[in-house]
């Protein structure tokens, strides 16, 4: 055999183609009548109202027709998920809604109205249905019409017999009532317009309940809802206008402003329409302040909020590619809140940037903005004088919509000296209430005549009437803690000031935040700087950075300094002068947001109550410095190596020095008596914490996670006031003391100390514990006798492969999740698993000594049991005790005989695997599982019969491969249309499997090996498979004609006689040595047209052709053509090569005469003809391929041709130099070429003659080709 290769401009060539409970209480003043929901099962996550909302969800509906059946499983269902629901239980109504009804409507945030065909029958229903509309306009509430049984156009339009009870209701009471008839039937219609769920007869009402309330707890109670406005006056209106320009519904990508002066209202505006409109997307992110951030740091939130996870930006283009890419198919919601420069939205929200139907709302008081990028925007008006601003104003001076007759002309001096702005409405209000008449006629009088503009001097007045010390603490919030926890603020500025703030509407506290309108952040900063313009060391705040590293780095700071926050447009080191802190004596306040400090410092002032300083690389803190003022001591990540600076620090409370890896000890910590929060985690070098930490008697969070050598914390612990222990990964920690002494402790992790060898049996009794991580705690032995844990909710054993036994359950009757995989030593488990009633997750995975878990199981929460690998479980218990289980996963249970026939009654079960079971003989004999998705019986060999399918009618994936006994598969298969991928590779005895096919969604289906399968049914009914595998189905004698009518295929291996697959990429028929024929194309079929420029790959190796068929040649995209052992072939005809065939694979076509030319348009690459010995002598030369391949554009051209020489006309020839080894030989071919050659033009042929086989049957030969010194090419053949 002899290798020809081209090597064309000598560039490296392509590779060649290669063959898954507290009950809650409603409002005091409803009637007994109104029952309230059943407690939430354990199982399910719960959801807290919105501090606005009283409920999650209202439920209208016609008691008649659903009250004792659809609606009871539907309020069922929102509480068995935590969802706080109201149903009204009256059986009998008057004809007025009660003031206790309408009030629940108007404080859910969620409404139910469930259409039934009397729901119009009932004024009372109507009455409610408007109610709840109105409550959509005003409180943006959502709404979700269900129509039970009814078609929504009957409900739209009041037809059918929807219409007939409506009628019938007018015609008995509401004949002459055309205005209240006419108010109902535009609530109808516009109720019908809404989103919902329609429900009709062939539906499982029990999937159809499931899909409702997946939907409201993942679409809407899992949306962030913002807090708009204690009074959100004139709001409805503006929401409105803005929803019209938005068009939510609409097609395409919408970007819309609002725009307006400070203080107007714009941000509420956008809460509002978020609150409204944010479940209906996919993804959502309200980014506040967009002005203040960094670009980089809202790229990342952006990213987080929308795809869930940490991601780490190191740069804006960086940010923009990401964004791109990974929401470019999202369909999201974008608020940017206060955008003030163009380059903040270009590197934010592109045009296209996001998927199909998303929405970018943008606040900014910079019109040229918008204009600049053609934004259409909503212009924010000021309230109206004499209505919306008046009842605003009211709202907060009075307490009430209007004011009192005697002050109304006060008020009316007072809005107009707002001039109408919400924000100076509010504080306006505010700073008047509870004033006399004499008193607000002193006030309005002194704005008059005031140099400030309208807002500017009603923020400076409310300023100004605050005494000394608060306007201290007004500062220290507008220049330190806007936006922070109110819990970190409270450290500083006491409670009674804060609620005055409040008050007088100078903060507002949202989700637990302090937050700061920036127009009286801005006053704040503004006052401060006018205490010294010209020098910031002579101010009492700094937190411009400029000012901030002039003071530390130049000493220039004085005593007049109170409080420094560190915040630098981009993380970065700031090196200190030593001497900077000595003259700021009263220095109460240093906070680094992003500066790594450096150098050292020789005095801080004892003064300091907050020390938050990440990342600091000072090494220790100053001699002088006692920390006896200190409140919060917070250096995580820093490098300090000592801490002996606290001998007496009774007003500390947190202390934090996570990551601290160079901190090798931590002294005695009695002089922090009211330490609360003590974090040390990950400080890798700690070995031993003094026992003194075992009676910080206040302390509530102790965190040693990841102290890798910490041996020793504590002998004894007496701490009554711990809730949350960590002591996860600290490896070298072999003993835990008597727990007895932290009887409040609700969170113990002691994950992965892997020394730990027994826990104190104290751990048994520490009643209030809710949470007990033992996982990866590989040689404990033992960790309790006896359990009395009431509360417990999850305990994890994972990993602890030396315990042999669990003590009796029944002492934890309210865990919920239970995970002991991987025991690797449990033999048994007590039979009090099986009562644990409020049990949603069982694992036992791995346990592989296991043979037994419960004789009975009474668990009607379990949702999930995990059994996979327990090798010794030979029975499993009747599963009728766990109804509500939806995973079951049983595989690798290698003893396991037999299933208990219950398991075909469990109607919630949505995954079933028993994959590897290899003694199962019978799992059950009747299937009646509706929510059923995948069964996986994989490998069960002695499996021989499956029940009737019809039971399981929305399977997906069914997976019965290697079951080796199995003989027939029921003819119900063939009907699961909502199959997707049906796998029976490897069942050899497999003699049928279904008579009709009718699987429209079935895209993969594996035959592979099904020896005794004869006959395989029409395939007409499967149009949609993509991956069709039946080789090595031996006993196989046809196939139906059907198969050439699959489109959609891609992956194909045997097919009739006909052939229509449109969107066929890949056709495989190797193996198929009695084919003599290839199917019939159908010319005048549509469908031709996209085969013949789909199909790129077709292999015909070992088929019984003599010549290659002539239809071959209609494959114009044709690239790959394998024959390989063709024994019969002989010729392949000139017209018959597809024009664009790069790559022909002929080997051992050993009747191959003639080999015909190239087509003149191919791009051939790759012709391989070893041992086609008829083809012996064959000449590339005398048959034009050299000239045809010279001409062509490609870097590389190989032909492999059998024959003992090289041809005649190579004028060099010299023999090689092996260099073998075991597995390969090599040799090279070196070149020396004139730098002058015109490379574009340069054509070389090298000719390459193996003699035998050079280095063994599992020998690779390598060839490379060096020109002037360099490897630029290379072949491997063997």
């Amino acid at each position: 055999m002899f290798s020809l290769k081209s090597l064309f401009r000598l560039m490296g060539s392509s590779p060649l183609p290669i063959d898954s409970g507290v009950e809650p209480q409603l409002p005091s003043d409803l009637p007994p009548t109104t029952t309230q929901p059943v407690s939430s099962s354990p199982s399910s996550s719960s959801f807290a109202p919105d501090s606005s909302w009283t409920y999650d969800v209202f439920l209208s509906f016609r008691g008649e027709d659903t009250r004792t059946n659809f609606t009871d499983h539907l309020y069922k269902a929102l509480c068995d998920k935590g969802i706080y629901t109201f149903i009204d239980r009256e059986l009998v109504r008057g004809e007025e809604i009660p003031p206790a009804l309408v009030k629940a409507i108007e404080e859910s945030r969620i409404s139910v109205i469930v259409f039934s065909e009397n729901y119009a029958s009932s004024r009372w229903c109507l009455d409610e249905l408007v109610k709840i509309l109105q409550c959509k306009q005003s409180k943006q509430q959502v709404v979700l019409p269900i129509f039970y049984k009814v078609d929504p156009s009957h409900v739209r339009n009041q037809e059918s017999k929807f219409g007939d009870a409506f009628e019938e209701l007018i015609k008995r009471k509401f004949k002459n009532d055309k205005e209240k008839v006419l108010i109902w039937r535009e609530a109808l219609r516009q109720a019908a317009n809404l989103s919902g769920h329609t429900f009709k007869d062939e539906k499982y009402e029990a999937t159809f309940i499931n899909d409702i309330v997946k939907g409201i707890v993942k679409g809407i109670l899992s949306v962030q809802s913002w807090h708009v406005a204690a009074h959100p006056v004139g709001i409805e209106s503006r929401v409105e206008d803005v929803e019209r320009l938005l068009d939510v519904g609409g097609n395409g990508r919408r970007m819309v402003g609002i725009w307006g002066t400070s203080g107007i209202g714009k941000t509420t505006i956008a809460k509002a329409i978020w609150n409204a409109i944010a479940y209906e997307f996919e993804g959502r992110c309200f980014l506040e302040n967009v002005r203040e951030g960094s670009l980089i740091q809202l790229q990342q939130t952006l990213l987080d909020k929308i795809l869930g996870k940490n991601w780490k930006i190191q740069s804006v283009d960086e940010g923009i590619g990401v964004i791109k890419k990974r929401l470019r198919h999202k369909k999201i919601l974008l608020i940017l809140d206060d955008v003030d420069h163009l380059e903040q939205l270009e590197k934010l929200a592109g045009d296209d940037w996001f998927g199909e139907g998303s929405r970018v709302i943008i606040t900014t008081k910079n019109r040229r903005l918008l204009d600049n990028r053609k934004i259409e925007f909503y212009e924010v008006k000021k309230l109206e004088y004499y209505n919306q601003a008046l009842e605003l104003f009211s709202w907060h001076a009075f307490r009430r919509s209007e004011p009192p007759e005697d002050y109304l002309e006060l008020a009316q001096r007072a809005i107009a000296i707002a001039d109408g702005l919400p924000l100076a409405l509010t504080i306006l209000g505010a700073h008047l209430r509870g004033i006399d008449i004499p008193s607000w006629q002193v006030i309005l009088d002194d704005y008059e005549g005031e140099p400030y503009t309208h807002i500017e001097r009603i923020l400076q007045k409310s300023y100004d009437a605050l005494d000394h010390r608060a306007k201290g603490y007004f500062l220290d919030i507008a220049c330190f803690f806007k936006g922070r926890l109110k819990d970190y603020v409270l450290q500083i500025v006491p409670p009674k000031v804060i609620e005055e703030f409040v008050d007088k509407a100078l903060i507002t506290i949202e989700g637990g935040d302090i937050l700061m309108h920036d127009l009286l952040a801005n006053l704040g900063k503004e006052i401060v700087h006018k205490e010294s313009p010209d020098d910031p060391g002579q101010r009492s705040r700094l937190w411009f950075y400029e000012d901030v590293i002039q003071v530390l780095t130049d000493c220039t700071g004085t005593r007049n300094i109170k409080g420094i926050m560190v915040k630098l447009p981009e993380p970065a080191e700031i090196t200190l002068n030593p001497e900077c802190f000595r003259k700021m004596v009263n220095l109460q306040i240093f906070i680094s947001h992003n500066a790594s400090l450096c150098g050292h410092i020789n005095y801080l002032p004892n003064a300091l109550r907050i020390i938050d300083c990440p990342s600091c690389q000072l090494q220790s803190l100053p001699p002088n410095f006692q920390g006896n003022r200190l409140v919060e001591f917070k250096m995580p990540g820093s490098h300090i190596r000592q801490l002996e600076r606290f001998k007496y620090s009774p007003n500390l409370t947190c202390m934090n020095l996570r990551g601290c890896q160079f901190l090798e000890k931590i002294p005695d910590l009695s002089g922090i008596p009211n330490i609360k929060y003590l974090f040390l985690s990950d400080c890798t070098s700690l070995v031993e914490l003094d026992d003194s930490v075992g009676f910080l008697d206040k302390l509530v969070v102790l965190d040693l996670a990841g102290c890798v050598k910490l041996m020793r914390f504590a002998t004894t612990l007496r701490l009554p006031n711990l809730i949350d222990m960590n002591l996860r990964g600290c490896q070298f920690l072999e003993k835990i003391p008597d727990l007895s002494g932290i009887p409040n402790i609700e969170y113990l992790f002691i994950s992965d100390c892997t020394s730990l060898v027994e826990l104190d049996d104290s751990v048994g009794f520490l009643d209030k514990l809710v949470v007990l991580d033992l996982e990866g705690c590989v040689k404990l032995m033992r960790f309790a006798t006896t359990l009395r844990l009431p509360n417990l909710i999850d305990m994890n054993l994972r990993g602890c492969q030396f315990l042999e036994k669990i003590p009796d359950l029944s002492g934890i009757p309210n865990i919920e999740y239970l995970f002991i995989s991987d025991c690797t030593s449990l033999v048994e488990l007590d039979d009090s698993v099986g009562f644990l009633d409020k049990l949603v997750d069982l694992d036992l995975e791995g346990c592989v000594k296991l043979m037994r878990f419960a004789t009975t199981l009474r668990l009607p929460n379990l949702t999930c049991m995990n059994l996979r690998g327990c090798q010794f479980l030979e029975k499993i218990p009747d599963l009728s005790g766990i109804p509500n289980i939806k995973y079951l996963f049983l595989s690798d249970c290698t003893s396991l005989v037999e299933l208990d026939d219950s398991v075909g009654f469990l109607d919630k079960l949505v995954d079933l695997d028993l994959e590897g079971c290899v003694k199962l003989m019978r799992f059950a004999t009747t299937l009646r599982l509706p929510n059923l998705t995948r069964m996986n019986l994989r490998g069960c060999q002695f499996l021989e019969k499956i029940p009737d399918l019809s039971g399981i009618p929305n399977i997906k994936y069914l997976f019965l491969s290697d079951c080796t006994s199995l003989v027939e598969l029921d003819d119900s298969v063939g009907f699961l249309d909502k199959l997707v991928d049906l796998d029976l590779m490897g069942c050899v005895k497999l003699m049928r499997f279904a008579t009709t096919l009718r699987l429209p969604n079935l895209t993969y289906m594996n035959l592979r090996g099904c020896q005794s399968l004869e006959k395989i049914p029409d395939l007409s009914g499967i149009p949609n498979i993509k991956y069709l595998f039946r080789s090595e189905c031996t006993s196989l004698a046809e196939l139906d004609d059907s198969i050439g009518f699959l489109d959609g295929c891609v992956n194909l291996t045997k097919f009739g006689r006909r052939f229509r697959l449109k969107s066929l990429e890949t056709l495989d028929l190797k193996g198929c040595a009695s084919l003599e024929s290839f199917p019939e194309i159908e010319v005048k079929m549509e469908s031709l047209r996209r085969l013949t420029t789909k199909l790129r790959s077709l292999n015909l190796s070992g088929a019984n052709f003599v010549t290659l068929p002539e239809c071959i040649s209609k494959f114009v995209s044709l690239k790959y053509l394998t024959l390989r052992d063709c024994k019969s072939l002989r010729e392949i005809p000139q017209e018959v090569l597809p024009p664009r065939v790069c790559w022909v694979s002929l080997d051992n076509c050993t009747s191959l005469e003639k080999f015909p030319k190239l087509p003149l348009s191919s791009e051939v690459k790759y012709v391989s003809l070893m041992n086609c010995v008829s083809l012996r002598g064959y000449d590339i030369a005398e048959n034009s391929i050299l000239d045809q391949v010279s001409s062509l554009p490609h870097p590389q051209f190989e032909i492999y041709l059998p024959g003992d020489e090289v041809p005649k006309w190579f004028s060099c020839c010299k023999d090689a130099t092996l260099v073998k080894d075991e597995y390969s030989a090599r040799c090279e071919v070196c070149f020396e070429i004139p730098p002058n050659l015109d490379w574009e033009t340069l054509r070389l042929a090298i000719c390459v003659v193996n003699k035998g086989n050079v280095c063994g049957n599992e020998c690779t030969a390598v060839t490379s080709v060096h020109i002037n010194g360099e490897r630029v090419g290379g072949y491997v053949w063997g």
